[in-house]
């Protein structure tokens, strides 16, 4: 199975339980949906009492396809991490899962809040991951930095400062 890695991160000038919590509840495939060729697709973001190590829930596409995501790991202020699986779309056949994880920790000098996220993109052939470099990871890693700054811009309209 061949990877494809995309690491990013952001540091903040706010409390880190303030950081997790805003980072932690948003919707961390969003960064797929400017994607045309991935077609729309849908999910009930679980209630936050839910995410545990284990629970997963259905990705439904607009084409009727569907795939699992799972939450692998989650130590709450500390870190997450979910795959997402089983896709049941031929337009996803050459990708086996996509696998996330989000890291918190104290920022330089033990002020403010350091968040390191990495994307593992896990496909079925070394053909199917030359072409994701080739076309598509420039630009979701691009997607996962403008998250990651807009994200730090709204918990800046709540009174907390960024880097």
């Amino acid at each position: 199975m061949k990877t494809q890695t995309i690491h990013c991160g952001i540091i903040l000038q706010a409390p880190l339980p303030l950081v997790f919590e805003a980072y932690f509840e948003l919707d961390h495939l969003k960064i797929f949906r400017d994607f045309p060729y991935l077609g729309g697709f849908d999910y009930a973001e679980p209630k936050k009492e839910y995410f545990k190590a284990g629970h997963q829930h259905w990705i439904y596409f607009k084409d009727g396809s569907s795939a699992v995501r799972k939450i692998n790991t989650f130590f709450p202020g500390l870190s997450f991490s979910a795959v997402v699986y089983h896709f049941s779309s031929l337009r996803f056949k050459g990708l086996y899962s996509i696998e996330y994880s989000f890291n918190f920790s104290e920022g330089p000098g033990n002020t403010g809040s350091r968040i390191s996220c990495k994307y593992d993109f896990r496909f079925r052939s070394g053909l199917w991951a030359l072409i994701f470099e080739a076309f598509a990871k420039e630009m979701i890693s691009k997607n996962i930095d403008a998250f990651l700054q807009r994200t730090a811009e709204n918990m800046q309209f709540r009174g907390l400062s960024i880097n």
